[in-house]
């Protein structure tokens, strides 16, 4: 065992002795505290998050209950649809976090709260709306085929994770900087930066002393780098538009964009929207997941022949439109959502079935309940989401994007690329599984690495 592994575990024990020490003596002093998750002493939850199975703990508790971890604050986690409606809608103020409490972001709506929030949110659905979209889309669909083409061009198996990460950050850069070919592409020279910033905020939900690589400070360093280029194009393209240019992406509709009280976005805000929505694509590698190693033969051949008609990838419109290539979409969603557990910080006190819940409490609704599902649960199966029956229509708890005033701002945007890309591949590829078992991530993200072939179809000859 290397040292690194054996100190990381020592460490562990010895913060989780004192830490959990500190937390039964406050939470016995409190006659109003909910009760704890089931753990393992000293370790709390640290094995249930490294599993599979932690949604089900949750859902068994019938209760908010709080999960606990080695050297972090305790967070109150429940997926009790009513109770996710209630701490994500106007009464429960509260800011979005990833991993530790300390960090918070220093612009823009993840940490806005009250009428800030509101105000930030509504000029967001302004810039990412369908027109933006539709405006995008052939740019968007462009860029999958490179990425598919860099992908066959492999020789045999690859794990397609950096190639689709990077296409998901292009069609970010696709819909924010497009109008401009200058803009787009030192946008795309940013990616290494969002990169770092990924990285980094992973680390955050572990305790400080195992982030061997320093990889938290090198994600705080590239946040900044992130943010002042972004904002010098902002600055540039404000100066354009005054200056009587016209442009048709998010950019400048987020810089056009004006609240009730005809008040703009200041140029650092704008590009924050810019780092907000760069967290969007990580969905895309468990697609593939299912394409190659779970979905049934009948299913894709189905798949294949609905975006293999000729006007599925005419428009934003007609890939919309597609009934089984949604209930993909929808079903990898299900079956490995990539962020389970959206962790918040209240701030203010909120009474949560009939308890209060001081300030400052951090807070883990649970969405991963895609196990509810009566037939086959632990199948992938289009029909899960097709018919009367499907599961988002007869269950509100299916919450991918979250629900009401916090729902993601990108969801529309991550539904096209992932659907453009879906499309692209099955139309020209056939995908290929690898010997290997695929290797699974359950936290913080629930993410999925195997190892795939691009193979092109032999496609019949006309007469």
């Amino acid at each position: 065992m290397q040292i690194e592994s054996i100190l990381a575990i020592a460490g562990i024990t010895a913060a989780g002795a004192i830490f959990f020490i500190n937390q039964r003596k406050k939470s016995t002093s409190n006659e109003d505290s909910f009760p704890d998750l089931p753990g393992v002493p000293l370790l709390g939850n640290l094995l249930d998050i490294l599993g599979p199975d932690m949604k089900k703990k949750v859902h068994a508790a019938r209760s908010p209950a709080y999960l606990r971890l080695p050297g972090l604050p305790p967070t109150l986690v429940f997926d009790d649809p009513a109770l996710i409606k209630q701490v994500l809608g106007k009464t429960s103020p509260s800011y979005f976090i990833l991993g530790d409490k300390q960090f918070r972001f220093p612009h823009g709506i993840f940490s806005a709260v009250g009428a800030e929030h509101k105000r930030l949110r509504t000029l967001g659905m302004r810039a990412l709306s369908k027109s933006v979209l539709v405006a995008s889309f052939d740019e968007i669909k462009t860029r999958a085929g490179e990425a598919l083409e860099r992908l066959a061009t492999k020789t045999g198996l690859v794990d397609p994770s950096e190639t689709l990460r990077s296409y998901a950050y292009q069609t970010i850069c696709v819909i924010m900087g497009g109008g401009n070919s200058v803009q787009f592409g030192r946008l795309l020279d940013t990616y290494p930066y969002a990169a770092a910033i990924g990285v980094g905020l992973r680390a955050r939900f572990w305790p400080r002393f195992l982030d061997f690589g320093e990889n938290i400070e090198k994600g705080e360093t590239a946040l900044d780098l992130l943010i002042a280029e972004t904002c010098r194009i902002a600055v540039e393209r404000r100066a354009a538009m005054e200056a009587g240019e016209q442009f048709s992406d998010a950019l400048s509709a987020l810089i056009d964009a004006r609240d009730s009280e005809d008040s703009s976005l200041s140029d650092n805000i704008v590009f924050v929207f810019h780092v907000d929505f760069s967290w969007l694509g990580h969905q895309l590698t468990s697609a593939f997941y299912f394409l190659a190693y779970k979905i049934t033969e009948g299913d894709l051949a189905r798949l294949r022949a609905e975006v293999s008609a000729p006007s599925a990838l005419e428009s934003e419109a007609s890939i919309s439109s597609l009934p089984l290539l949604d209930a993909f979409v929808k079903e990898t969603q299900r079956m490995l959502p990539v962020l389970p557990q959206t962790n918040r910080v209240l701030t203010e006190d909120i009474i949560l079935n009939g308890k209060r819940v001081p300030a400052g409490t951090t807070i883990g609704p649970l969405r991963d309940l895609g196990f509810l599902v009566t037939e086959n649960p632990d199948d992938f199966r289009l029909d899960h989401f097709l018919g009367d029956n499907a599961f988002d229509s007869v269950n509100t708890n299916f919450l991918p994007f979250g629900m009401g005033e916090r729902m993601c701002l990108g969801m529309n945007l991550a539904k096209l690329e992932m659907r453009i890309m879906i499309a692209t591949l099955l139309r020209s590829y056939e995908i290929l599984k690898g010997p290997g078992v695929p290797s699974f991530v359950y936290y913080p993200a629930k993410t999925v690495s195997s190892l795939v072939q691009l193979k092109p179809l032999i496609k019949a000859k006309e007469d």
